[in-house]
């Protein structure tokens, strides 16, 4: 998966951004960060509560959800989409988690929400645009929650 991966017009996803990352976001026009790394993941350059803080005084709105995938159940899901649906609205969103795996496979929950998509046709997709789902736990997720 490249370092950053349009979804569409107003979603992309990555990996975790630096302090100067989220201000070149900014000046790119994004709006708003959506984290979804754990408090407690190791190499965290920036902790979801800071980033938080550093996102609004940079003047970015910031929605911090916790997705792991050995816990995250259908209200994670549910959390994440409407977290992103009030996001949306607001301009670009740039959508994150350590590498940009995890990241990619909530946007493709998302949109197979938004298209009607079966399981299969939404790893189909993912496969065919780049989103980097190859790890098994990251396929069974996706399967698993649509």
């Amino acid at each position: 998966m490249p370092a950053y991966l349009p979804i569409d017009d107003g979603l992309t996803v990555g990996a975790q951004p630096s302090e100067a990352m989220l201000h070149a976001l900014h000046a790119d026009g994004y709006a708003t960060i959506i984290s979804v790394r754990t408090g407690v993941e190791d190499m965290q350059p920036i902790h979801p509560a800071e980033q938080g803080r550093l996102c609004e005084a940079i003047g970015l709105r910031f929605f911090h959800v916790p997705v792991s995938m050995r816990t995250a159940d259908a209200g994670t899901v549910q959390a994440f989409r409407e977290a992103l649906d009030t996001a949306r609205p607001t301009g670009r969103v740039f959508l994150h988690c350590k590498l940009g795996q995890r990241a990619a496979a909530m946007a493709l929950l998302d949109q197979a929400h938004r298209h009607g998509w079966s399981a299969e046709h939404a790893l189909q997709h993912a496969d065919e645009h780049g989103y980097d789902l190859r790890s098994a736990t990251l396929r069974a997720f996706v399967t698993r929650h649509l």
